[in-house]
């Protein structure tokens, strides 16, 4: 039943439908607190339309809250084979589109894959505030070490120079901006030592890129 009502959910106000900033927040933000019950091992949790919601849609709900941006709307792309994810409609009738990329696979997923391996679980749209404080609090001599803190920012900057390198190869349009998804540990310490540990050459691919935490829910524009 939880599968059926997340589908209907999902079916009814995703693809290629125009909303505004506050309805698509609040649509997001629905989807994964329906979805958060589902188990990370079940084969649901993979369905391609719910890992949309979470990879594409959540990032860019977090983009649409700290943007600076007068957005009025926005449309996520309805055709899988479309070379953006979104477009945005600003107050003065420019469209802009967003692409999505997250850094994920060993790259970044330090803290989900600790959880996983001391829980057996992680939730699905990254980790809870307080599930990171036990983590950090109780397990020092993974999260409060400065080397291995140190390995995992500059581990954390090597993921989004390497999605950075592989979206900034392809075509996409005019002003396009790129948001690259990634998930700290809250502490915001490491936030800024991760972002102040990315460079960003030289690239026409791109008018912007941001970095986008999934879990401290924080952005900072790289270029």
């Amino acid at each position: 039943m939880l599968k059926e009502q997340v589908d209907v959910l999902i079916k009814s106000d995703y693809f290629g439908r125009r909303k505004s900033v506050s309805e698509f927040v609040e649509w997001v933000q629905n989807c994964l607190i329906l979805a958060s019950d589902i188990s990370p091992s079940e084969a649901y949790y993979n369905n391609r339309m719910l890992k949309k919601v979470r990879e594409e849609g959540f990032p860019i709900s977090i983009f649409l809250q700290n943007s600076k941006k007068d957005i009025v709307e926005i449309e996520p792309s309805n055709n899988p084979d479309s070379n953006f994810d979104a477009k945005i409609f600003l107050k003065d009738k420019s469209i802009l589109p967003l692409e999505v990329t997250c850094v994920m696979d060993g790259e970044f997923d330090l803290i989900r894959g600790a959880l996983l391996e001391k829980n057996g679980i992680a939730p699905i749209k990254g980790v809870s505030k307080q599930q990171m404080l036990d983590v950090i609090k109780t397990d020092t001599e993974c999260f409060g070490n400065a080397t291995l803190v140190s390995d995992y920012i500059k581990s954390c900057a090597q993921g989004v120079h390497k999605r950075i390198e592989a979206k900034v190869s392809k075509k996409y349009p005019s002003n396009t901006i790129l948001l690259v998804a990634i998930e700290d540990d809250f502490r915001s310490s490491t936030w800024t030592s991760i972002v102040s540990s990315i460079s960003i050459g030289d690239q026409r691919t791109f008018s912007e890129i941001w970095l986008i935490s999934r879990t401290s829910k924080s952005s900072a524009q790289l270029y």
